[in-house]
């Protein structure tokens, strides 16, 4: 199974983050350069952890103190399995995946067991 999407298609991160304070979720979207991140995912991490949110019940937090943090900290650690195994590339601008079905499935089970750690079905929404 091979899976290729250019960087347009792949640009924009969106996810709900919950505050740490009241449980409230708090859209989070942001671009970003996946170019980049490519070459040092952990600076989606580092981009994310340093991001203020303010939540409705006034609570200011920034994302390094919630659990989405971990939870990004844990999908960059099968990215980089994935990375080093070859399985993953960037080319003319185009990401591709390339997995066979036995593979992708124990990697769909390990990110559904990340969703499951966080309490989070909605890590894909």
């Amino acid at each position: 199974m091979k899976i290729k999407k250019s960087i347009d298609e792949l640009k924009k991160i969106k996810f709900n983050v919950k505050c740490p304070n009241c449980g409230q979720k708090i859209k989070f979207k942001e671009e970003i350069d996946l170019e980049a991140a490519f070459d040092v995912p952990n600076s989606v991490l580092e981009k994310f952890d340093s991001t203020l949110f303010q939540c409705e019940c006034g609570n200011e937090f920034f994302g390094a103190e919630t659990e989405e943090s971990e939870l990004i900290d844990d999908l960059i650690e099968v990215f980089n399995e994935l990375k080093e195994e070859g399985r993953v590339s960037y080319e003319n601008r185009i990401f591709s995946l390339d997995i066979g079905v036995f593979d992708g499935l124990k990697y769909l089970k390990r990110l559904k067991d990340i969703g499951d750690k966080y309490d989070r079905g909605d890590i894909f929404e």
